[in-house]
């Protein structure tokens, strides 16, 4: 994964973070958490998601392309869901406010479906650039000699172009025309 991708998903999620003055609870915290704490939790993995659209969409038909993100960070995000939706079935029944609590973790069933979703299309773009980098390319022959492929006319003309330049470029000193310039020592003397 290349370096500015990392770094760019991490400024990212950071100005995000920073702006909304939320975090990815840990599960303690989770499972202490009112549903506004919750909820902005929720915003937080919106905008990692949206990071994540976006960058997948960007590697889409890009044959250059290096997604900025792993499977393996996704499947985390995964994990990290899959682990509130779990802790608010158990605290279900304490909590008193049924309409947030079901917005709560009907988003929460959302960005994990989300990031599942995700993790299918980098599966797709590492096989479609896996298949890409193996293609031949046009013109390729792998059985055919590299050293055979020198033109050897083209080289000698090569190499007469560098010796001719050697010969013909001189500098000024050795042409004899600095007798009306000043000496470097009369320029050093002067105050």
């Amino acid at each position: 994964m290349l370096i500015k991708h990392k770094f760019f998903l991490f400024f990212f999620i950071t100005l995000f973070s920073a702006g909304s003055q939320s975090v990815i609870l840990n599960k303690e915290e989770a499972a202490k958490a009112d549903l506004t704490t919750l909820q902005d939790e929720i915003e937080l993995f919106k905008s990692i998601s949206m990071g994540i659209a976006l960058s997948i969409a960007h590697c889409e038909g890009n044959d250059s392309c290096a997604l900025p993100m792993e499977e393996r960070e996704v499947q985390q995000l995964i994990d990290t869901l899959e682990a509130r939706i779990d802790s608010l079935a158990v605290r279900q029944t304490e909590i008193d406010d049924i309409i947030g609590f079901n917005k709560v973790l009907s988003a929460y069933i959302n960005e994990r479906d989300n990031y599942s979703i995700y993790i299918e299309r980098i599966r797709s773009l590492v096989i479609s650039f896996g298949n890409r980098r193996n293609l031949p390319q046009l013109g390729d022959d792998p059985d055919f000699p590299v050293e055979t492929a020198i033109n050897e006319e083209l080289l000698g003309y090569l190499n007469e172009l560098s010796l001719f330049e050697d010969e013909e470029l001189k500098d000024d000193e050795d042409l004899g025309d600095t007798e009306d310039l000043p000496k470097i020592e009369d320029i050093n003397k002067s105050p």
